[in-house]
């Protein structure tokens, strides 16, 4: 089994249609799904609109992340989850799990759309229809991922 197919699997993210993460589907899932799957956080703090962010790190951090923070709204739904991933991973790993660059006009619903890649703003690879960000550090290896609701269509 490859090192990529590994990481994700401990991550929670193959490819299908839109992204869960552990089991946590952004847009779906709520907070005591959360708490079902990995428990109580570190810590959680105030977000926008009432919401919180849950963060999972230290010792309460997932298998193959040094944290993961969940952005819940004001009804304790889940609508983002960000993950930090502890397994070095390349542009090309990630391309292989969840499909290259989209075409002109393209119609595939697991291709990226790069954003970024400047001076002024990192790289990240969006794959719009699976609900997926995954943003990449100077060096070109894997920053964070995003777990965002699914679009429908491609990016």
């Amino acid at each position: 089994m490859s090192r990529v197919l590994v990481l994700l699997t401990c991550l929670g993210a193959l490819p299908t249609a839109a992204k869960p993460w552990q089991g946590l589907l952004p847009g779906s899932a709520a907070s005591a799904d959360a708490l079902l799957k990995l428990g109580e956080p570190s810590r959680r703090t105030p977000g926008k609109d009432g919401g919180e962010i849950w963060v999972y790190d230290k010792n309460t951090a997932v298998e193959g992340t040094s944290q993961a923070q969940l952005h819940l709204d004001a009804k304790r739904i889940i609508r983002r989850i960000d993950v930090f991933p502890t397994v070095k991973l390349i542009a090309s790993e990630i391309e292989d799990a969840y499909g290259p660059e989209c075409r002109p006009k393209s119609l595939e619903p697991s291709c990226y759309v790069r954003q970024g890649g400047s001076q002024a703003k990192r790289l990240a690879f969006n794959y719009g229809a699976l609900g997926l960000i995954v943003f990449f550090n100077d060096d070109g290896e894997v920053r964070s991922m995003t777990f965002l609701p699914e679009k429908s269509g491609p990016p």
